[in-house]
């Protein structure tokens, strides 16, 4: 599938793994940028907000990118802090997510929604990990047809969360 994203084609969204590694030029929104030339990547996520708390004010931080810019392709990337403060079951955070993505094309019905799996962290404890593990088959098979496709970055060997962010 190929995809033509105008000069602000692109939105991130998610939690603090938008923001890590915090050394200038290596962010997921830097790496896509210089990937793509002349593409606006624009990073609208939040560090420590799960996905519910991401969709109260995605009328002003969010929606105006979708709507007014007409993105054509939004990247979701997050569930940490789902899992880490709100202490999201799996089933929960995959309806979060597959809200969340809804909400973004009822903005812009020609929107392209990318989710990813989550990825392990070292600031998880308890039912955390679990909970993660219950999430990203959820994600995957996306039974509700949310997404438009999905990455999976647990399933990637050296993706994993060794920082910890939340």
């Amino acid at each position: 599938m190929t995809f033509r994203i105008p000069s602000h084609g692109v939105v991130l969204d998610g939690q603090s793994l938008l923001f890590y590694p915090q050394s200038p030029g290596e962010t997921v929104p830097e790496l896509l940028a210089a990937k793509f030339s002349g593409v606006r990547c624009e990073n609208r996520g939040r560090s420590g907000i799960g996905w519910s708390g991401l969709a109260a004010d995605a009328s002003w931080r969010l929606h105006p990118w979708l709507g007014i810019a007409k993105a054509n392709l939004a990247i979701m990337l997050g569930g940490t802090s789902d899992l880490f403060w709100e202490v999201d079951s799996g089933a929960k955070l995959y309806k979060d997510m597959a809200d969340y993505a809804d909400a973004m094309k009822a903005v812009n019905a020609d929107l392209l929604v990318i989710a990813t799996t989550i990825t392990p962290s070292t600031a998880f404890f308890g039912s955390m990990d679990p909970n993660r593990q219950d999430a990203n088959p959820l994600i995957l098979a996306d039974a509700r047809g949310s997404f438009d496709a999905v990455t999976d970055l647990a399933g990637t060997t050296g993706l994993d969360n060794a920082g910890g962010a939340c």
